[in-house]
């Protein structure tokens, strides 16, 4: 009969503590399939805030954030359906608004970051609430109306700012009385609008 082996006790312990690695990477991977099982299989996912609600912009370093409801396409016309399911987003851009969707991609750890942003409209008409003149960087006035493709963005302290003509940042374009109407177009971020014309 052969002789079997006589495993040290060193050895025997190595073994048990194998054994028990081994049994807590099976229990972590059977957590982790559990959770894949419950995320969504598609890494794009269809969201909007509700009306009133917002996914705020990006500011500095720091992502805008907010809650959205997911969308899915159902049934052969292809149709958005509301899944009574929120989620929270990252957004690295401008402000998502309510009522508006944007296209999300989640991330490996799971978490939904905004790639795509509703289109809103970039021009806007406005009207002066202050006198200013070409050495005046910006003047403060009231939106009177957006148009372009898009949205209406929602609009609380808006800023017209009035650019330099040249390189020799001595004179600024526009000028215009308290009431004078202009053209603006929107700069991508918060309610800052960059003067194009003035029309009066």
């Amino acid at each position: 009969m052969p002789t079997l082996p006589v495993l040290a006790p060193s050895a025997i312990e190595q073994l048990r503590r194998d054994h028990e690695r081994l049994r807590l990477e099976v229990r972590q991977l059977r957590a982790m399939v559990r959770a894949l099982g419950r995320m969504d299989p598609d890494p794009f996912v269809l969201v909007k805030p509700d009306s009133g609600d917002s996914i705020t912009s990006l500011g500095g370093l720091t992502p805008g954030s907010g809650t959205g409801q997911v969308y899915r396409l159902r049934g052969g016309g292809g149709n958005l359906v509301d899944t009574d399911h929120a989620e929270d987003v990252y957004n690295p851009g401008s402000e998502i608004v309510g009522g508006q969707y944007a296209v999300c991609l989640r991330d490996e750890h799971g978490r939904l970051w905004a790639v795509s942003r509703p289109l809103v409209k970039q021009w806007v008409t406005f009207e002066a609430t202050a006198v200013f003149t070409v050495t005046d960087p910006s003047v403060t006035g009231n939106v009177v109306d957006q148009w372009g493709q898009g949205y209406d963005r929602t609009i609380s302290s808006p800023v017209f700012y009035n650019e330099y003509t040249d390189d020799t940042l001595t004179t600024r374009a526009f000028s215009g009385a308290d009431g004078d109407y202009g053209i603006a177009v929107w700069q991508g971020n918060g309610d800052n609008y960059r003067i194009v014309a003035m029309l009066t």
